[in-house]
């Protein structure tokens, strides 16, 4: 049985994450072995991973699943972020779904001006 670690949500996602980067394929026993978490909640992390768009697969090895990330996207390097930061984009995905309940509902209906070329731009800057 695997051992009680106290690891939040976020971390060990992302521990997940780096595991299945740097692996031709783990199987779910070998992750709680070394997460220190259930197969259940490991279960669940996947699926959390999988509904966030990370691509995750799976292969059957004479009876044995092993767990792999896209071959593809292992050399993507990961978005980090404070938690802060992660709380805030929680807590305010919701604001967006449904324009109707959001204090930018008035807002959204506009047209926002477009940024003009110049701004910014590296042009006419001598």
């Amino acid at each position: 049985m695997p051992t009680k670690t106290t690891y939040s949500q976020a971390a060990r996602v992302q521990g997940i994450l780096r595991t299945l980067g740097t692996r031709h394929g783990i199987t779910i026993g070998e992750l709680s072995e070394e997460s220190g978490v259930t197969k259940r909640t490991l279960y669940r992390d996947l699926k959390a991973l999988q509904e966030g768009g990370y691509p995750l697969l799976f292969e059957v090895v004479e009876g044995t699943t092993y767990w792999k990330l896209e071959p593809s996207f292992k050399g993507v390097p990961p978005v980090t972020f404070t938690l802060n930061e992660l709380m805030s984009l929680y807590f305010s995905r919701k604001l967006f779904t449904s324009p109707g309940r959001s204090p930018f509902r008035a807002d959204l209906g506009r047209q926002v001006p477009c940024k003009p070329s110049h701004v910014g731009g590296a042009e006419g800057h001598n």
